[in-house]
């Protein structure tokens, strides 16, 4: 990109974290998130539906935080945070005189800051703590089934939105075909001038275009999970125990970081997940 002319506001490469926001950015599908909901903006999509979701299968296959080869691979790695002084905790393993290996989760605190005097986290007692408390509410029967409802009923009700939407786009695009008409009448009867005439069927005829681009993407997008993608997710959720016991150590932490979004500890005890 800097070879090719892309510069930041400071004229230096674009940093790695801003190409990732605009890799993730809906905003270039034409989409525009709002309060939790994402919506069909009014301006034009950059990229259409296919690219974009291939690129987020590429981003989370190559995902660095998540998949990075290490020398030592730990289960919480970037999931952990020191309750006490709220400093992320990170895995280390030692080998001891008589051979025999210790793994466990130190708080940053302890080194880079004053102020936090919590101890070490065994990593084993971590992790299992941590499976116990993602595993306990989530492998009963009655999870399950209330999961199947709230999806099920998720799905309604973003169906419900994606036809209502679609519908207001045509409404709109019906207007617009019947004022370009009546101002076509109107140029014939001599009732409007051709000058003014023609540049209101410029601005209505670029509206009808950008509406009609819309009512396109909305009717072919697959954002609005499908009744597979409710029946895949409580499949997985039934099949996450052995999942977290059968994976290897890469493939649980990808399946955790899918269902936990922070693990607390303090005193070599888990606090909060």
């Amino acid at each position: 990109m800097f070879e090719r002319g892309v510069r930041a506001r400071t004229g230096r490469a674009p940093a790695i974290q801003t190409v990732l926001r605009m890799l993730r950015n809906q905003a270039y599908l034409g989409k525009v998130p709002w309060k939790g909901q994402v919506t069909t903006g009014k301006h034009p999509a950059l990229t259409d539906p296919e690219t974009f979701a291939a690129c987020q299968r590429v981003l989370v296959e190559r995902n660095r935080g998540a998949d990075r080869a290490r020398k030592h691979e730990f289960l919480l790695a970037g999931l952990v945070r020191c309750a006490s002084c709220d400093g992320v905790m990170t895995g280390e393993r030692h080998r001891k005189k008589s051979g025999r290996t210790f793994a466990y989760y130190r708080c940053l605190g302890n080194r880079s800051g004053p102020g936090c005097d919590d101890r070490f986290v065994r990593a084993e007692v971590l992790e299992e703590e941590v499976r116990r408390a993602v595993l306990s509410p989530m492998v009963t029967a009655r999870f399950h089934k209330t999961l199947r409802v709230a999806l099920e009923e998720l799905l309604r009700d973003q169906k419900t939105v994606q036809s209502k939407h679609i519908k207001a786009l045509e409404n709109r695009r019906v207007a617009l075909d019947q004022k370009l008409r009546s101002v076509e009448a109107r140029v014939i009867d001599a009732t409007l001038s051709p000058e003014r005439a023609k540049r209101w069927i410029r601005e209505m005829t670029t509206e009808h275009d950008l509406v009609v681009q819309q009512l396109e993407r909305e009717k072919g997008s697959d954002v609005v999970p499908t009744r597979e993608d409710v029946e895949a997710l409580v499949a997985f959720v039934e099949r996450l125990e052995d999942l977290l016991l059968g994976s290897s150590v890469r493939g649980r932490r990808r399946i955790l970081r899918s269902v936990v979004r922070v693990v607390k500890a303090r005193r070599g005890r888990v606090t909060e997940v």
